[in-house]
């Protein structure tokens, strides 16, 4: 993918035609978040994800694969192997996690491409992805969504796998089990798959599936960054059809449409103002230490902050 595209924000702007929706984010408007998010007005029910780009709307699964992932099948392979590999590299670095959330969560953090999407419930850490970048020829941009169908974990299975119970293999046949039961055409899951935080999966076809909701995976704190970031995910399900090979771009259109109908609210950040955002970002200690707490990142700021300062 080139720079070029890389760069649009064709769909971002689509979203501003609904100007009821939209608000120019000024240091007046940061006020008034900080003073809902200080109040409890937010009460966690409504999450955010800073972000300049188009290509920021969709999981990492989707992102510089060199054109190789071109339909459903390709999609559920590459995930697959993704996962597989992951699994038998980190397995002496990470601790054991009983739920498959968690653990996918933490390869998000870890940097493997999944189809999870972060978002936040802190205005203020939405704000710092959204600024926090050399791009300041480009507006960037807060969307705000209302939370209103969360699950703890895919499914819990109430009888044994036909497979061995070792560790890895039980691991894998979850994942390809959750990811097909995810999927927004697959067939309808057997009725002893329910979602672990009880809530049956007639629920979940009627709320999420028939109303096209954003379904948010919440994991518990696993990961320091989850902790630093007040994280949630965007649980993204692939729309499939009887052969399994819808394309890679009927599925992103999906999840357009998904997060275009969520949508409350979008904070527009004029490109003339982001730099002062930072600073003021940076006053509050929302940066990259905090919200990054591991060495690499902090060395990596200590940098280039260093050099902004001489």
């Amino acid at each position: 993918m080139s720079n070029e595209q890389d760069k649009k924000q064709d769909i971002i702007k689509s979203f501003l035609e609904e100007k009821e929706k939209v608000t120019v984010l000024t240091k007046d408007e940061i006020h008034q978040l900080l003073l809902k998010r200080v109040s409890g007005k937010f009460d966690n029910h409504t999450v955010f994800r800073g972000l300049t780009y188009d290509r920021e709307l969709f999981p990492t699964v989707f992102r510089d694969t060199s054109g190789k992932i071109k339909n459903y099948k390709n999609l559920r392979e590459y995930e697959d192997k993704l996962y597989s590999e992951y699994n038998r590299y980190s397995i002496q670095y990470l601790p054991y996690y009983e739920s498959l959330a968690d653990w996918l969560a933490s390869a998000q953090h870890f940097g493997l491409k999944t189809r999870l999407v972060d978002w936040t419930y802190n205005p203020l850490i939405a704000l710092f992805f959204a600024v926090n970048n050399e791009e300041n020829n480009v507006d960037s941009y807060i969307l705000s969504a209302g939370k209103e169908y969360t699950i703890n974990e895919f499914l819990y299975f109430s009888e044994t796998t036909s497979q061995s119970d070792e560790f890895t293999n039980k691991r894998m046949w979850q994942i390809r089990k959750n990811l097909k039961w995810i999927d927004t055409n697959f067939e309808f899951p057997s009725c002893c798959d329910f979602p672990k935080n009880d809530e049956r999966c007639e629920d979940f076809y009627k709320n999420v599936r028939q109303k096209n909701k954003i379904c948010f995976l919440e994991t518990n704190n696993a990961n320091p960054r989850i902790i630093a970031q007040e994280g949630i995910f965007q649980l993204c399900r692939f729309p499939t059809s009887d052969t399994c090979m819808s394309t890679v771009e009927q599925i992103k259109e999906n999840l357009i449409n998904e997060i275009s109908n969520n949508i409350d609210r979008i904070y527009v950040i004029p490109q003339d103002v982001k730099s002062c955002f930072r600073s003021l970002l940076n006053d509050l200690n929302i940066t990259t230490p905090k919200l990054f707490p591991d060495l690499e990142n902090i060395c990596r700021f200590i940098n280039s902050q260093s050099l902004i300062e001489i």
